[in-house]
This record gives C-alpha cells, structure tokens and sequence, in this order.
C-alpha cells in the first residue's frame, strides 16, 4: 500500500499551554487518488461540541480538494462523529 499523500491535523489550544486537543489522519492511495480515507478521528471531551472536529475536517477537505468521496474508520463506540461529518460537511 502506497499512501500519495498523509496529512495528520493537530489541533492545539492556545489557552491550554499548547495541549493536543484533538486530531486526525486523513489519507488518499496512489491507486484510487479520487477516494480519500479518514481514521483515527478524536476531539477531548473537554472540548467536544466547540467546532473542534469540524476545523478538522474543514482542514482535511480543503486539502484533499480532488477527492470525491472520503471513508472513515472510526470505532464502533465513537457513534458522536457520523452525525457531525454528515450534517456540517455533508459528507455520507
């Protein structure tokens, strides 16, 4: 598997002394450079429901601009972050 290109987004607080607050892994395959992939998505819960995740994800489709679709591998336990990709971002 050869990845054409890997963005890893940090976002940090300025407030917090620089603490990681959230991130993510957005990725596409020299393969298929149309389907772009989302993992390892997080926001603290500190900081949840602030537009954290939203800048993040806002980062990674501005990057990705050539990228048609995204999928993201997420846990099953992380039920918060669908609803949130699909209604800010209208991604499905």
């Amino acid at each position: 598997m050869i990845y054409i290109s890997d963005v890893f987004c940090i976002y940090k607080s300025d407030i917090e002394d620089s603490k990681i607050i959230g991130f993510l892994e957005a990725f596409v395959l020299e393969e298929n450079q149309l389907n772009g992939y989302m993992r390892t998505l997080y926001v603290d819960p500190e900081h949840q429901r602030k537009g954290v995740g939203s800048l993040m994800l806002s980062y990674v489709k501005n990057t990705f601009k050539e990228v048609k679709s995204f999928t993201l591998e997420t846990s099953i336990y992380n039920n918060k972050v669908i609803p949130i990709i699909k209604l800010q971002l209208n991604f499905r």
